[in-house]
């Protein structure tokens, strides 16, 4: 009974161990398959890793990237949401949501506000750039684009 218990344990391990590289490997599965078009393919890959990886954002993501490809642009931004309520103290999922909303629904309001929430978490990362994203939300937002009549 101890031999099983130890083998179980050992397997356990392993799993958990080898769990998100095998995640990690499908979701770059996924971006070539969408990168080729082969949307069925990227689609199959991201449910993998989600499979092999549930807590991690990049199947998430990847899934979303897939929506938003197919123009199920509702469908894409729920998925952004989805990876925000995962791993709302990630910087990264208030950005790519915050650039969704800037550049496929033109969402100026609240892309400001995601992308602003990724810069207070990160402010130091790579991303931001003078007149990148942030800085085009921003202006618009300060221009009354958010004003309601």
């Amino acid at each position: 009974m101890l031999g099983v218990g130890a083998v179980l344990l050992t397997l356990a391990l392993l799993v958990s161990f080898a769990s998100p590289r095998l995640a990690d490997k499908r979701v770059r599965e996924s971006t070539r398959a969408l990168g080729a078009g082969d949307l069925v393919r990227a689609r199959d890959r991201a449910d993998w890793a989600r499979f092999f990886n549930p807590l991690s954002v990049g199947p998430i993501l990847a899934v979303a990237h897939i929506r938003e490809r197919q123009s199920f642009l509702r469908s894409a931004e729920r998925t952004y949401v989805d990876a925000v309520e995962l791993q709302p103290e990630n910087p990264e999922t208030w950005y790519t949501l915050g650039l969704f909303e800037l550049q496929a629904l033109g969402n100026l309001c609240d892309a400001y506000e995601f992308l602003n929430e990724a810069y207070t978490r990160d402010p130091v990362g790579h991303q931001w750039r003078e007149g990148g994203p942030l800085d085009v939300a921003r202006n618009a937002v300060n221009r009354g684009a958010c004003e309601r009549d």
